[in-house]
């Protein structure tokens, strides 16, 4: 059995990359991961992209700090508690990967 990775990424205004972000995700041959959406008070649409992502896939999790984080880093920070996977891997809502990082990594 796979061991499942955690994948944290804080969002703050990310429309225009989260769909190619996501979709760098989604076909990972690695299959067993969960990510963790951590929006932090976008004003553009990012919060609803990331809603139907979530309610189209569930091993997408939206999280919505009460308070703004500010940094990326430290919204990775706010979400490790949440990681329920053996591996964590963090990535920014623009970065893109290639389909088999997930497997090389682990």
């Amino acid at each position: 059995m796979q061991e499942k990775i955690s994948v944290i990424v804080p969002i703050y205004n990310g429309e225009k990359y989260i769909s190619q972000m996501i979709d760098s995700i989604r076909n990972q041959s690695y299959e067993n991961f969960e990510v963790l959406l951590v929006e932090d008070h976008s004003t553009d649409n990012s919060k609803k992209i990331l809603e139907i992502v979530c309610n189209e896939d569930n091993r997408f999790k939206l999280l919505e700090p009460e308070d703004k984080r500010g940094t990326a880093v430290r919204g990775q920070e706010w979400a490790l508690p949440y990681c329920s996977g053996k591996y964590h891997f963090f990535m920014s809502q623009d970065d893109f990967m290639d389909n088999d990082l997930f497997m090389k990594c682990v």
